[in-house]
């Protein structure tokens, strides 16, 4: 595919290393937020919690066993423990209405749910660096531009000094020469800082620090004709927040069907044997305990779960008007940008490229003045400048896109891909 170029990025050497480091990839990006980022960690943790909570939840009721002593230390015959009565029973209680199925399908949910907001938390993050990539090499492209029109001030102002040694020019022209080199130094300052800050921002999504150094790769390209709108959108039903919402109201539905089960009552039976008599004699004891009708069949609960279920729904159509949102709000900066850059590269720069040639040419001929060629070199630099934020713009619309349609971010991908 033909590819739209951006003015390619150098990498620069970091003072305090003296070596330049390596230039990082995506996919490292990628691979240090999944081994480093600490909450991503801290998801894990959660997931295992809940999968023995899951286990925990298909266990039944534990049976007990109770020891009690009656007709001690009393009055009369009752007096000491002649007439104790010893009971040893075992009680146990069986679950009525599926509570232990409805439980575990409950468990169940609860842990698919973690797992989808894990999956949804780690898009975000790998969205979050990704940006950030791009964002880098965007502010690395600046600072490249930016030592442009050092570079022409510093001969612009050796030309002059030549010029002023010959006689042929005056000592305010060289001082007005000398002043653009003091100004486009100081911006060029201001945009290496700012490119470094980037790449600290960068490092940051992974959770780094200041000791990790890095660079961003030396080109990138964007595309010259853009992805297909409806073959985009269409991937929109794939985002892993619509997933998370979906096993969200899929547990709150379980939770009521827990409620539901409570409406059932338990049955509890327990049985033993009780030594009467001081020891002489034995006696077998059993008993079943049901709850007693009431007015209470666990309304309250029925009543949250179903609106629970509801607020989880509408939850899950505001997460989908959302994302169609995002994607209508990112297509439209993308397609804006990228035409800006492709007018701007193919009508206006050439223009001012061959307008400041021609204002250069007439200066060293003595027919223009220094403030005509500074001019026309600021104007050259303001159309560069808006090319590269224009297609900034761009590359960051299409990291968007991939964030909302494609966890692989295949076109953030390819604006690093070799011609």
């Amino acid at each position: 595919m033909k590819t739209l170029r951006f003015v390619p990025v150098l990498i620069f050497a970091n003072a305090a290393a003296g070596v330049a480091p390596a230039a990082i990839s995506l996919a490292e990006v990628f691979a240090r937020i999944e081994q480093q980022h600490p909450t991503l960690a801290a998801r894990a943790a959660t997931e295992r919690a809940v999968e023995a909570l899951a286990a925990q939840a298909a266990l039944a009721p534990v049976p007990t066993l109770d020891l009690g002593v009656e007709n001690v230390l009393g009055t009369g015959r009752l007096q000491g423990v002649r007439s104790a009565e010893l009971t040893v029973q075992a009680t146990r209680t069986w679950e009525r209405g599926g509570k232990r199925e409805q439980r575990v399908a409950a468990a169940t949910r609860t842990r698919e749910g973690a797992a989808a907001d894990t999956a949804a938390h780690r898009a975000d993050l790998l969205a979050a660096g990704a940006a950030a990539y791009v964002a880098a090499a965007a502010a690395q492209q600046r600072a490249t531009l930016a030592r442009v029109p050092v570079q022409l001030a510093r001969e612009s102002a050796t030309a002059i000094e030549r010029r002023v040694q010959a006689g042929a020019a005056s000592q305010a022209e060289l001082a007005r020469a000398r002043a653009e080199v003091a100004l486009a130094e100081t911006e060029s300052l201001r945009v290496e800082s700012a490119a470094a800050n980037a790449r600290a921002a960068l490092a940051a999504t992974w959770g780094g620090g200041a000791p990790d150094q890095i660079a961003v790769p030396a080109a990138l390209r964007l595309p010259a004709t853009l992805p297909d709108e409806a073959a985009l959108r269409a991937r929109l039903d794939a985002h892993p927040r619509l997933a998370q919402q979906a096993s969200s109201v899929a547990a709150r539905r379980a939770m009521l069907a827990v409620e539901q089960s409570h409406a059932v009552p338990d049955l509890t039976a327990h049985g033993g044997l009780r030594l009467l008599r001081e020891g002489t004699d034995l006696g077998f004891v059993a008993g079943v305990s049901v709850p007693l009708p009431s007015r209470s069949r666990n309304q309250g609960a029925l009543r949250a779960a179903r609106e629970h279920i509801a607020a989880a729904e509408h939850s899950a159509r505001a997460a989908g008007l959302d994302l169609h949102a995002q994607f209508g709000a990112a297509w439209l900066a993308l397609v804006a940008s990228h035409r800006t850059a492709a007018a701007l590269r193919r009508d206006a720069l050439p223009a001012v490229e061959a307008a400041h040639e021609a204002v250069r040419r007439g200066h060293e001929a003595g027919q223009l003045t220094l403030l005509e060629v500074i001019e026309s070199r600021r104007a050259l630099g303001a159309v560069r400048a808006d090319i590269a934020a224009a297609e900034a713009t761009a590359a960051a619309a299409l990291v968007r896109l991939d964030a909302l349609t494609d966890r692989t971010f295949p076109l953030t991908h390819a604006l690093f891909a070799a011609p």
